[in-house]
């Protein structure tokens, strides 16, 4: 009751009526002395109270952030940590599937979420802190239906069964695009299984980072090939905010971003 009441009301104004009811049962110099204790104390819980614990999430995404011998690994995810070690923010990164990540971070405050697409669809939706990765989409498919599918029509490739990763940047854009016949999945080795397994016709990927997914996954990769490359509106990938993520702690994070010598910076 003590503590919500000093919470609550104005401290400046608090204390003091309480010291004068408390010094009428005790003396006056242990009356002081509970006072600074018992101040120090409220007033410390008050201000931890207020420090902001950030909460990062993510996707196993090889190689630019991913999860190996329960070690967090990859370029994005050491920029991320290099700038939460400038900054002096302790938060630890949080690996699940893009879907949940993103609802995560759609639905509550002092969210960051890597590595994430900035489309036209999602402009609103967060707080954009900086691009962190370089990319470009194609539709890959096995090897055996490259010359059959490069001869179709945009709006006969619209009619392929194409697996994307659910509420993925891709997902959106294929959607957006009028693809009909998307199937969303939760992971990218689920995606690959699918179309070696000849269960879709084609996956979205992006063209620098599937080679080394595969081979890092062992999943059999050396029969797909790009046949059709994806306009989706993001040639980069950004870290991102939730919507009331306190401003303070946003600004914190991009100045050390901006003033780490040990960022790769991209143009």
């Amino acid at each position: 009751m003590i503590a919500g009441f000093f919470v609550s009301g104005n401290r400046e104004m608090l204390v003091p009526r309480f010291f004068k009811k408390l010094s009428k049962l005790v003396s006056y110099k242990s009356s002081s002395l509970f006072l600074a204790i018992l101040t120090f104390a409220l007033f410390g819980q008050l201000n931890i109270a207020k420090a902001v614990e950030l909460r990062i999430v993510t996707e196993n995404s090889y190689p630019i952030q991913y999860l190996e011998n329960n070690t967090v690994k990859g370029k994005n995810a050491n920029t991320v940590n290099i700038m939460l070690k400038q900054a002096h923010v302790e938060s630890k990164i949080e690996f699940m599937p893009w879907a949940q990540a993103s609802n995560i971070a759609q639905s509550f405050p002092n969210v960051m979420i890597f590595s994430i697409a900035r489309t036209p669809a999602r402009e609103h939706e967060f707080i954009w802190g900086r691009p962190i990765t370089d990319l470009s989409y194609s539709l890959y498919t096995l090897k055996e239906n490259v010359e059959a599918f490069q001869k179709l029509s945009v709006d006969q490739l619209k009619q392929l069964s194409i697996g994307a990763i659910r509420n993925s940047a891709t997902e959106q854009y294929l959607a957006e695009s009028q693809f009909s016949n998307i199937q969303a999945v939760n992971n990218p080795v689920q995606m690959i299984s699918m179309l070696n397994k000849g269960r879709i016709d084609a996956i979205p990927a992006n063209n620098t980072s599937i080679a080394a997914f595969c081979q890092k996954m062992s999943l059999q990769c050396d029969l797909l090939m790009p046949f059709y490359p994806l306009p989706v509106p993001s040639t980069q990938l950004y870290f991102a905010f939730s919507k009331g993520t306190d401003p303070k702690l946003i600004n914190r994070l991009l100045q050390a971003y901006d003033n780490s010598p040990d960022i790769e910076k991209l143009n």
